[in-house]
């Protein structure tokens, strides 16, 4: 886990802030994707979380 002082500064940039607001919309997206692709399983949600990593 990286220590608090780290989040603090990387949470008081504004760009960061909207990066990460960005990274989750796509992780949102995708979660709701993944069921269509590989049907409704966590086996099937890992497969997929590999092939994109």
């Amino acid at each position: 886990m990286p220590d608090s002082r780290s989040d603090t500064q990387i949470f008081q940039s504004p760009s960061t802030d909207a990066l990460f607001a960005t990274l989750y919309d796509r992780v949102q997206a995708s979660e709701q994707a993944i069921p269509v692709i590989t049907g409704p399983t966590a086996a099937g949600k890992s497969a997929l979380a590999i092939k994109l990593a």
